[in-house]
């Protein structure tokens, strides 16, 4: 993947209203109580039970500390410890929260191998094997690791732990990617654009220019460095899925 993500927080001096969600780092205002929970997701269900909790962050040795209001952006310092996690009161706990947690899966490895990278170890653990449900992948030993279930997370500072359900692909970006176009075509949704993305062997990255009218144009590309400011423009992978609806 040649385009780099990056958190969507607005980097404001002021306390913040959009939804973050277990994201690294930790908050810096007054405590408003802790407690020990094993895991971010309990963490996140005690500040829930909590009148006055709105935000919360969790150590990696299991300290959950709740706050009233949480400044961004987060600090990445962590007091200290080797990863923390924060998040607001209203995060859900479900699926989509399970995704690019720092920390190795502290369960009993189904299998392992050496990948080139997390979609690579993601595949793995979706081909492989029938019970994999949770994958660690190491980013310095490019080391994957699959489970059937996570258990707590262990500190590992180059560690990235999801579900097997989680995407680790970039769609639907807005802008128009900023390199040498290798195909164009006139298509009436982003839908085909992605299709003539994956049929074209040197295609990994589209844009689709909606632009009002009812036909729109596909540009095609091997790689995406930068996005260009583009508010028609849709952006993504060619590993991107194709929508059914």
């Amino acid at each position: 993947m040649k385009l780099q993500s990056t958190v969507l927080v607005l980097l404001l001096p002021a306390l913040a209203s959009s939804d973050v969600c277990f994201e690294e780092g930790d908050c810096k205002e007054v405590a408003l109580d802790f407690t020990a929970t094993a895991t971010p997701e309990e963490c996140l269900a005690y500040c829930q039970s909590r009148d006055n909790c709105n935000w919360f962050t969790w150590y990696g040795d299991t300290i959950c500390i709740t706050f009233a209001d949480c400044q961004l952006p987060l600090s990445p310092d962590c007091n200290g410890d080797d990863f923390c996690i924060s998040g607001e009161k209203n995060c859900s706990t479900g699926a989509a929260s399970q995704c690019d947690l720092p920390g190795q899966c502290a369960s009993v490895p189904l299998s392992s191998a050496v990948t080139g990278d997390i979609a690579e170890c993601q595949a793995f653990c979706l081909d492989n094997q029938p019970n994999c449900q949770w994958f660690t992948y190491n980013n310095a030993s490019l080391v994957c690791l699959l489970f059937e279930d996570c258990g707590n997370l262990t500190a590992c500072q180059s560690c990235v732990s999801a579900q097997v359900n989680c995407s680790f692909f970039q769609c639907g970006l807005v802008g128009q990617c900023q390199a040498v176009v290798i195909a164009t075509d006139a298509v009436e949704s982003e839908d085909e654009c992605l299709q003539d993305c994956k049929d074209l062997e040197p295609c990994e990255w589209y844009t689709f220019n909606d632009g009002g009218g009812d036909v729109g144009a596909c540009l095609l590309f091997a790689e995406c460095d930068e996005l260009n400011d583009c508010q028609t423009c849709s952006s993504g992978e060619d590993d991107c899925e194709i929508s059914t609806s």
